[in-house]
């Protein structure tokens, strides 16, 4: 059984790399959460040797990674501990497909970092309200642009509400829960659910 999940992640990471593998894209991230319902079995004394079932609730996170022109989801990433650890598992499969971001628009919650991890991208962002025109050449030269044309600033920036709402709808398509207790099969559930996005897609340009 598990050399099967080995075998099915191997087939879905290759159609995401086939699907998006070396795209040049402008982009928009975002991430979300899946609630884990957690199904064990265990034995009841009162039955005697009946077997009873017995569930509790977890949280993964999850993060996408979303082309804006095509809605392709080009890298994903998730997290048992948080959203952080998810955008970076994102980070490494934009990498490992050779997804090249030509524009990225953020939350403010990644900040300066979000500059460093994107060297060669533009980055829009709305600096935190303590934030200061201090730091390097990158983050000056966004400042810069934010209060010189805030208009068309804001309006690229924007752009990344659409993550939001394929958010949406990949929960509405695939669900908002994940019935799976080992890591290895929530991390195989949740590239299901982007290939499966991306098919949708793929097929809706098509």
């Amino acid at each position: 059984m598990e050399r099967l999940y080995s075998d099915v992640f191997v087939i879905l990471y290759n159609l995401l790399s086939q699907i998006v593998g070396g795209l040049s894209v402008d982009a928009t991230m975002d991430g979300t959460g899946y609630s884990v319902v957690i199904t064990r079995h265990y034995r009841s004394e009162r039955e005697g040797s009946g077997e009873g079932v017995k569930e509790g609730k977890g949280f993964v996170y999850s993060f996408f990674v979303f082309d804006l022109a095509s809605n392709l989801i080009v890298a994903y990433g998730y997290s048992l501990k948080g959203e952080r650890e998810a955008y970076e598992m994102a980070l490494k499969v934009l990498k490992d497909l050779g997804v090249q971001v030509e524009s990225l628009r953020a939350d403010k919650y990644y900040g300066k970092s979000t500059l460093e991890d994107f060297p060669k991208s533009t980055i829009y962002l709305i600096p935190k309200s303590n934030a200061s025109i201090k730091g390097g050449k990158r983050w000056r030269e966004m400042i810069l642009k934010f209060m010189r044309n805030p208009l068309e600033y804001l309006e690229e920036y924007f752009k990344r509400e659409k993550a939001e709402s394929l958010l949406s709808s990949i929960k509405r398509r695939t669900g908002w829960v994940i019935n799976k207790v080992r890591e290895e099969r929530i991390h195989l559930t949740v590239l299901a659910r982007a290939v499966i996005h991306d098919l949708y897609w793929s097929k809706a340009l098509n």
